[in-house]
């Protein structure tokens, strides 16, 4: 069965020299992808997010001026998308081919608006702009409606931090690039 819903997670951009940040999270239910040379995203459920947004800040103080750390979880709508035809969503949803290690972080245009994913075995977690949340799961639902995808009700984000190494991600640009 495919069912999509919506996740509770918290985002925090921590910028600056990437070689200055940890090369992982500060838990096992949260974890850093590097979205750009001097950006990386920690992210992790809802539940714990003031402890990711007190440890990204910890690290500002320790690498200093050059760094800072901002909760942009408001500007982001999560959805993660679960079943054996995850895959598939991402198949009928985007250009970019599907990611061939897991977990795996990529960036690319998804239902014709730039998004990023933790990809995993079984499970897609879709990053969309909030002004276009409400959009992405009407486009999964009318592209795969041959799949019979489900609605499910919100749940925390659930990543396996511990199964996420820097090799382990994928990154293209924002424009659609392959990856």
């Amino acid at each position: 069965m495919l069912e999509i819903r919506p996740a509770r997670a918290t985002i925090v951009l921590c910028m600056g020299d990437a070689r200055a940040w940890p090369a992982v999270g500060p838990r096992t239910t949260a974890a850093l992808y590097p979205i750009a040379l001097d950006e990386r995203w920690l992210v992790g459920p809802a539940r714990v997010g003031d402890q990711l947004i007190a440890w990204a800040r910890e690290q500002v103080q320790t690498i200093g001026k050059t760094a800072y750390a901002v909760d942009v979880t408001d500007a982001w709508s999560v959805w993660t998308v679960v079943g054996a035809e995850a895959e598939e969503v991402w198949t009928r949803l985007s250009e970019n081919p599907v990611p061939p290690g897991r977990p795996a972080f990529v960036q690319g245009a998804v239902a014709m608006v730039p998004a990023k994913a933790i990809v995993q075995d079984g499970a897609i977690h879709f990053f969309v702009p909030a002004p276009v949340g409400h959009y992405f799961p009407q486009r999964v639902l009318e592209a795969c409606a041959d799949l019979q995808p489900k609605m499910g009700p919100p749940t925390d984000l659930v990543i396996d931090a511990a199964a996420v190494a820097p090799r382990g991600v994928v990154s293209g640009a924002m424009s659609g690039a392959r990856v």
